[in-house]
């Protein structure tokens, strides 16, 4: 191995050359960048490849070891106290046993100082089974919100909407529509308790309030509409 340090007027670079001194392995700048692969970074550590990999590996021999990678900021507009603070930490590792149960976690804040002594709070997380949980740590589909979701925008569904709760349109209209064709979809009313479908004709009447359908002829009542 060869270390070679080269200065130019006054500014000062040193290099790490390898494979008998016709290598450039890495090179420190004298603005303190360090540079893998190049020999011009442009950050605090740039690396350079067809396909750059950094490693981040909990070492051998212990149980229950995750890797963390964490981010540490001054507060904003805050001169009298400029000193750095965890704001946010990755996580990843195993939660409770071997394969399948792989996660990375995405924690940010705690609403009070977080710094080594306090993790910040896990906001989102993705798990082994490729499952997105926020505000969950369980997730058991593909995501899974626990708490309140704002959507701005359009919301695509392209199988079937269940709930356990209730569904408010507000400000807007909630339709059927045709999708490649001249006739719209279907809206199937059902027993709330037995789920089972409302055959035959159907009336509606008004009951304490309420739009209520129910069976012609029979005693299966469906939805209600306030």
């Amino acid at each position: 191995y060869n270390i070679q340090s080269s200065i130019y007027g006054t500014s000062g670079t040193l290099v790490f050359r390898v494979n008998n001194n016709t290598t450039t392995a890495m090179t420190a700048t004298s603005a303190g960048n360090v540079g893998i692969g190049t020999t011009i970074p442009g950050s605090k550590l740039q690396i350079n490849d067809t396909n750059p990999t950094l490693t981040i590996r909990a070492d051998d021999g212990g149980v229950s070891r995750k890797a963390y990678i964490d981010f540490y900021t001054t507060f904003y507009n805050y001169p009298s106290d400029v000193g750095a603070r965890r704001t946010s930490t990755i996580v990843t590792g195993f939660d409770t046993g071997v394969w399948g149960t792989e996660f990375l976690s995405f924690n940010v804040g705690s609403g009070s100082a977080n710094d080594a002594a306090l993790l910040p709070i896990e906001r989102m997380r993705i798990n082994g089974s490729g499952y997105v949980g926020i505000g969950t740590s369980t997730p058991t589909s593909n995501l899974h919100v626990v708490g309140t979701a704002n959507i701005t925008s359009n919301l695509v569904i392209g199988g079937d909407l269940s709930t356990t709760g209730t569904v408010f349109v507000q400000g807007g209209n909630m339709f059927l529509k045709a999708v490649g064709g001249d006739e719209g979809g279907q809206l199937e009313l059902a027993n709330a308790v037995t789920n089972s479908i409302l055959a035959g004709n159907v009336a509606i009447d008004i009951f304490r309030n309420n739009i209520r359908f129910f069976e012609v002829g029979g005693t299966n009542r469906g939805a209600y509409i306030n």
